[in-house]
């Protein structure tokens, strides 16, 4: 097995943030690594995060700004996820399974689904 039994714990909890990518981008909000606010850079009012189609954003949200002008932005902007497609929940499991240092890019891909060329 690949894990401790130390770290079995944090394994099901990293787990259980990852269950969807809702969760899981509430997770990344809440540890900074989203931004959980946003301003607007036309008119600099704060902005709102608002769901939408999947047409227009794979993560199903987005920033408005209320105002006048509408603009809208990604709620990747400004985070090391921006100009990334991948899912809020294989970021969180990928993260956790680099952190191990005990698994194989051929491991982390077959416990994440990732090809192992994204992994490695």
């Amino acid at each position: 097995m690949p894990f401790q039994s130390a770290r079995l714990g944090l394994h099901f909890e990293i787990v259980t943030l990852a269950a969807t990518e809702d969760s899981s981008r509430s997770f990344l909000m809440t540890k900074q690594i989203l931004k959980s606010s946003q301003n607007c850079d036309a008119c600099n009012n704060p902005m709102v995060l608002s769901p939408c189609a999947a047409s227009k954003s794979a993560d199903l949200y987005i920033w408005k700004c209320g105002r006048p002008c509408k603009r809208t932005k990604n709620i990747r902007t400004g985070s090391v996820l921006s100009g990334s497609n991948l899912p809020f929940q294989h970021f969180l499991l990928l993260i956790y399974y680099f952190s191990s240092k005990s698994l194989t890019n051929v491991e982390i891909s077959a416990y994440t689904g990732i090809s192992e060329k994204s992994v490695g």
